[in-house]
């Protein structure tokens, strides 16, 4: 219900309350007249002045307006109610992107080593100067020798082997993954071709 309907009724009902109130105050001064009048003998009010009397009561009940629902009884006493404005909308904040990083690519595989036994049944197997069958031969492995495999390439691997460093072909070696240590110290400062002297621990 807005404002103005509720200042309608309250003019409404301020009218009907003044009506009440003149109305009340007309038969008041009607019965106290009429008792003065007793009192002094005057002779009864006749039987048409008394239907003029109730004709009257009558078009002031039919007057009085029906009381609005929930105005008179219910809004009794009531403080009307705040009117509620709409509350400021929350700020809405951006999304937080976060900045993915680039995968970083993976560390070069670390050196593996390897301790080898030759595998050439019938034949000598040459160690050689470099990584090429036509290269020099600076040492003969008989069948079954055993070594160390210091870089593995993908035909020919650099080996140690009887306290000398060179080049074998990977097809005659059977290979066993070791640690670093388990190889003598001495074969990693070698040059292909040099004898190395081997300290027993």
């Amino acid at each position: 219900m807005d404002r103005q309907t509720k200042s309608i009724q309250r003019g409404l009902i301020l009218a009907i309350l003044f009506y009440l109130i003149v109305t009340a105050l007309a038969i008041s001064m009607m019965n106290v007249q009429s008792s003065v009048f007793s009192s002094r003998g005057v002779p009864e009010v006749n039987a048409e002045q008394k239907s003029v009397s109730k004709e009257v009561n009558l078009e002031t009940e039919r007057a009085k307006p029906a009381p609005i629902e929930g105005l008179v009884a219910g809004n009794a006493g009531k403080e009307e109610p705040m009117e509620e404005f709409p509350s400021e909308p929350a700020e809405i904040t951006e999304p937080v992107t976060e900045e993915i990083e680039a995968p970083t690519e993976p560390a070069e595989d670390e050196p593996r080593y390897y301790s080898f036994i030759t595998v050439n049944h019938d034949t000598i197997l040459n160690m050689r100067i470099a990584p090429d069958i036509n290269s020099k031969s600076i040492d003969r492995l008989d069948p079954g020798t055993t070594g160390y495999v210091l870089d593995i390439g993908d035909e020919w691997s650099y080996v140690g082997c009887d306290g000398r460093t060179g080049y074998c072909s990977n097809e005659f070696l059977s290979l066993t993954e070791i640690q670093k240590e388990d190889i003598p110290a001495e074969y990693f400062d070698a040059a292909p071709g040099d004898r190395v002297e081997i300290k027993e621990e």
